[in-house]
């Protein structure tokens, strides 16, 4: 599935955004695939990635409400260890981080 281009205005309008800087889960969203992205006069600015009620907008110019970053280095070292863990399956994997997205989305919901 490809990613549908979508202003900044309008996602914000449309959804419950949480902005990450570039790169800072990408062992978290190792299984997922971005749902939007946007883009601008300098290119790519960010990518979003939806998850019922709230989108995390990650990338060069993320938007909307800040994740502190310690936040995001506690799930992301968590996801980098299973992520490299030779003794699981895709599948498992997969499955093993959407836990982890799910702790992710209710403590970013909490903050």
């Amino acid at each position: 599935m490809s990613k549908i281009k979508i202003t900044r205005r309008d996602a914000l309008a449309r959804f419950n955004c949480f902005a990450v800087g570039y790169c800072n889960l990408q062992d978290l969203f190792y299984c997922e695939a971005p749902t939007y992205y946007t883009c601008g006069v300098y290119g790519w600015n960010a990518d979003l990635y939806r998850f019922g009620e709230y989108t995390i907008v990650t990338g060069y110019r993320p938007f909307g409400a800040s994740v502190p970053y310690d936040l995001t280095r506690k799930y992301e070292d968590a996801a980098g260890t299973i992520r490299r863990n030779t003794n699981y399956t895709y599948d498992e994997k997969r499955d093993l981080l959407n836990i982890l997205i799910d702790e992710f989305l209710q403590e970013v919901s909490a903050a």
